[in-house]
């Protein structure tokens, strides 16, 4: 295809992308099956409160994974055989990892307690869940920053194999702890699995990279204007989708308009997923292309993305039937929700090769702009006079991603 007629889409590059995009479709299937199995083995109260938590914290790692990870990959690419500033920068941000859940775990502490009650049950074991919840949320950091430097350094087909392996071997962990200690449970096999993918992190890179000794290079150290407003831009858009879930939720006073909206949700983050993927290929490429050829390369991209999107929606279309009947009847009513996602899913991916142009082209201030104008917008929705809470969701995101589409576009042709 001419759109692969380009020297940064050779042939190790399409299959650098094929691995990575298998290796996502994998891992959010098995995702989807946890999601199944809490949904088939419990009431939708307790499968609501379930997706609030795994998307909680799923919306930190990507604020995360937007930062940290993005930046890392920038910023390694320019530097991939300098071993020695590797190691220093890995070091530098599993430190900024430990100041971040440190942090939020403060925050955590200090939220009123009554707030707390209302998402976990009333039980002698309510600390013990707090306690997990943190544990979980660290190890989720750990992997994310991992697998970008991974897939930084080109170590993907290990990581490929090895992900696979150890998520079939866990899908019967999942299903008896889910069903054995419900969400005590799936939280305490989610703990193991990302115990054992950290494990696996360190022990093959100290075997290939031999960290030892290592003097923090000073010229890893973060700039406020690369991290701070990513940082920033990234909280404000975790804490709006956090608080919406949750006014919907005292609105209702119930976790099952949250357990439909989340259903649907999450075909929203396999597309997500997937074109993320090609992002990340997009971020790793474009911080060594000369700036004559910036434009082409990112349009090929955002051509392949588009591609992809069409694909996986008209797949969710065919099979959607008997994708959301297997949830449960009380989904399936419903259904309409899915022309709404595959709108989010294209406005959404195309801001998110944006920003990461923008983190290439040091304009990060571009994304903190966006944030701030598509959050004050999509706000508005509350307002709206729409009878179920789904739908007035959907409208939500649909109208943040839109903004942000179109806000970042202006500024991409105010730039070029």
């Amino acid at each position: 295809m001419y759109i692969f007629k380009n020297k940064y889409f050779k042939k190790d590059r399409i299959f650098e992308f094929l691995f990575v995009l298998f290796n996502s479709v994998f891992i959010k299937f098995i995702s989807f099956l946890i999601n199944l199995f809490y949904a088939r083995l419990n009431d939708i109260e307790n499968y609501g409160l379930f997706l609030f938590i795994r998307n909680t914290l799923s919306t930190v790692e990507n604020i995360f994974s937007s930062t940290v990870g993005n930046l890392a990959i920038k910023n390694i690419s320019l530097n991939i055989d300098n071993r020695s500033y590797i190691n220093s920068y890995l070091i530098k941000y599993f430190i900024y990892n430990f100041i971040t859940f440190l942090f939020l775990t403060l925050i955590t502490l200090i939220i009123p307690k009554q707030l707390f009650y209302n998402y976990f049950s009333l039980n002698d074991f309510v600390r013990i869940r707090y306690i997990l919840f943190f544990i979980l949320l660290f190890l989720i950091l750990n992997t994310s920053y991992f697998q970008k430097i991974y897939f930084t350094l080109n170590l993907f087909k290990d990581l490929f194999f090895f992900k696979i392996f150890l998520n079939i071997s866990f899908v019967f962990v999942y299903y008896y702890f889910i069903k054995w200690f419900y969400f005590s449970g799936a939280i305490l096999s989610l703990i193991l699995f990302y115990l054992v993918d950290n494990l696996f992190f360190i022990i093959t890179y100290q075997r290939k990279y031999k960290i030892k000794n290592i003097i923090l290079e000073n010229k890893t150290q973060f700039s406020f204007k690369e991290n701070g407003l990513l940082l920033i831009s990234n909280l404000i858009t975790l804490l709006l989708f956090w608080l919406i879930r949750k006014y919907y939720i005292d609105t209702s006073k119930s976790f099952e308009a949250i357990a439909i909206f989340d259903t649907y949700f999450q075909f929203l983050t396999i597309i997500m997923m997937l074109t993320g993927s090609i992002s990340n290929i997009l971020l790793k490429s474009l911080s060594k292309v000369e700036k004559n050829i910036l434009k082409s390369v990112f349009i090929k991209s955002v051509i392949i993305n588009l591609i992809i999107i069409i694909f996986l929606s008209s797949f969710f279309l065919i099979f959607s039937n008997f994708i959301i009947s297997i949830f449960g009847i009380i989904f399936f009513k419903y259904k309409f929700l899915i022309y709404y996602i595959i709108l989010i899913s294209i406005f959404a991916s195309l801001t998110s090769l944006f920003n990461r142009l923008f983190i290439v082209l040091n304009k990060i201030h571009f994304i903190l702009f966006g944030t701030l104008i598509s959050t004050i917008i999509s706000i508005s929705t509350i307002f709206i006079k729409i009878s179920n809470i789904p739908e007035r969701l959907c409208v939500f995101f649909l109208l943040y991603y839109l903004t942000s589409f179109l806000i970042s576009f202006i500024l991409y042709k105010f730039k070029f």
